[in-house]
């Protein structure tokens, strides 16, 4: 089973596996709810077989989440690689009507969930960024300061990002809370900016998180650890980001088959590929290319120059 050992290593976050519809999932626009919520439904598709994924294989998924267009198609394509962001007995109960007229019961998620979810860990995804940079540009979208009264009072506040369920509220303010508010540097807005990051990832853990469970590890001397056990792909996500915060780890996105990672101490700093199958494949899609430009009639060293390679590698490549 694999685990994320969180610093300290008291309390890890054991591993989840999404039940995924080999058949994928679709989009209803008409069915009957038992709640009589109209709406937008992922459901499954075609009647399959559900095999077992595991999310955290991926170590910069919430990422990838935080990248996806708020749109049908890719909601669909994510759904289908990782299934539904709750669980299976938490969807609405949906009856849906087949193309021939009759009705058949389901299960399924609203457009406007997914809609939100993906929203706020965007923002908090570049609220993250934006501190880690230091982009004031980025930050003053997020953080503000005010004062009143030629200074006499002042307050600074986290300002609400379009479409995201996060509201706007007071940091600290100098009248309500002086002592907070004095641990700021007027008009720093990374201090501030970490303080609404640790307070709204939180709301987020407080309503997705893992639960602690004591559970038995692997090996042949097994033992009783503690765990953060999630139930559910939007805990898992939300979880793996507050683990990334916690350790201020550095995630990359993968120059061959788009995928965030985590670049790890295992790897090299600049290491462009999530794994050595993407390494592999791009050192042979460069060497088929290194071929096409120089039966084209390309010199080697512009060819070099091209792929960021030297003219000796360049030169095995097309002799061979």
């Amino acid at each position: 089973m694999a685990v994320y050992y969180i610093r300290n290593d008291m309390v890890s976050l054991t591993d989840f596996y999404c039940k995924v519809p080999e058949g994928g999932f679709t989009w209803v626009h008409h069915a009957i709810t038992k709640t009589n919520r109209p709406g937008r439904y992922l459901t499954f598709g075609a009647p399959s077989r559900v095999r077992s994924v595991s999310p955290l294989s991926e170590t910069g998924l919430f990422r990838r989440f935080a990248d996806l267009a708020p749109t049908e198609e890719a909601i669909q394509r994510f759904a289908s690689s990782f299934g539904f962001l709750r669980s299976f007995a938490d969807a609405e109960s949906l009856l849906i009507q087949t193309p021939s007229g009759e009705t058949k019961p389901g299960k399924g998620e609203l457009f406007e969930t997914w809609f939100e979810e993906i929203q706020d860990m965007k923002a908090m995804v570049r609220l993250w960024d934006a501190t880690k940079a230091g982009d004031m540009a980025v930050l003053s979208d997020f953080i503000e300061w005010t004062e009143v009264d030629s200074g006499d009072r002042g307050f600074v506040y986290y300002r609400r990002q379009p479409f995201s369920s996060f509201k706007a509220y007071e940091i600290a303010s100098k009248e309500r809370d002086p002592e907070h508010y004095a641990s700021f540097q007027t008009w720093d807005l990374v201090q501030p900016a970490l303080f609404a990051l640790q307070r709204l990832v939180n709301e987020k853990l407080r309503t997705h998180g893992g639960v602690p469970k004591l559970l038995w590890t692997n090996g042949k001397h097994p033992a009783l650890k503690m765990r953060l056990a999630p139930n559910t792909l939007i805990a898992v996500l939300w979880l793996q980001f507050a683990y990334g915060i916690e350790g201020d780890r550095v995630y990359r996105q993968c120059e061959m088959c788009g995928k965030w990672f985590e670049v790890a101490t295992t790897l090299r700093e600049d290491a462009k590929f999530c794994q050595n199958a993407c390494r592999s494949k791009s050192y042979r899609g460069r060497q088929k290319e290194a071929r096409e430009l120089h039966a084209q009639g390309m010199t080697v060293a512009a060819i070099a120059k091209q792929l960021g390679s030297d003219v000796k590698t360049v030169k095995g490549w097309v002799k061979s």
